[in-house]
């Protein structure tokens, strides 16, 4: 989890204060909800002009924000450099903006009904992971030096590689028949009950 281990990152492998960690620390999020307004725009532009479908519109924008955030995280390893690796994680952490656009509102696309629940489900797997993310830096990184936080981005890379193609391949944005199966029994129930109480 990016915003809770930046600050620490900043601190010891670009050897950041404190304080100006903490700063430098919130600016990616600042361009992130800028951006969130524009990927939301484009999201519907898109769809409303026809030129992607919802699928399409769903899994552009999430392997858009995943393969970007990939790729810039890596090269902000790699340089270890301290203001062009801020200025990779910057770029990286606002291209999290398309994924918003994507996966997280993907849940209405599949069952309006149920995404409440789904939504709940998959933000409880992604908070556990936010839990072990914490963990897994402390032990890749036992002195935290430069090169042990190369692998923590790296790991971070490759997970977002992993979302990419799960979701490139088995992304959808229309209505789930099971969805549409259960919406016809909740309104034959409705009515059966309402025939009942006539």
């Amino acid at each position: 989890n990016m915003l809770t281990l930046l600050p620490t990152f900043l601190k010891d492998a670009l050897h950041f204060e404190t304080q100006s960690s903490g700063i430098i620390a919130a600016l990616p999020y600042l361009t992130m909800s800028i951006m969130l307004g524009v990927a939301g725009y484009l999201a519907d532009w898109f769809q409303i002009k026809g030129i992607m479908t919802t699928t399409q519109v769903r899994r552009n924008f999430n392997c858009l924000s995943f393969i970007s955030q990939a790729v810039f995280l890596t090269t902000g390893a790699i340089l270890l450099d301290t203001i062009p690796t801020i200025i990779c994680i910057t770029i990286a952490i606002t291209m999290g903006a398309f994924a918003l656009t994507g996966y997280a509102v993907n849940h209405l696309d599949l069952s309006p009904k149920s995404a409440g629940v789904m939504m709940g489900l998959s933000n409880s797997f992604g908070t556990a992971a936010g839990i072990g993310s914490p963990i897994l830096t402390g032990y890749l990184t036992p002195n935290k030096t430069g090169e042990e936080w190369k692998m923590v981005f790296y790991v971070a890379s490759a997970i977002h590689m992993v979302g990419f193609v799960v979701y490139w391949f088995w992304a959808s944005g229309e209505l789930q028949p099971w969805s549409i199966e259960m919406q016809e029994r909740r309104t034959r129930e409705r009515k059966g009950y309402e025939n009942k109480a006539s």
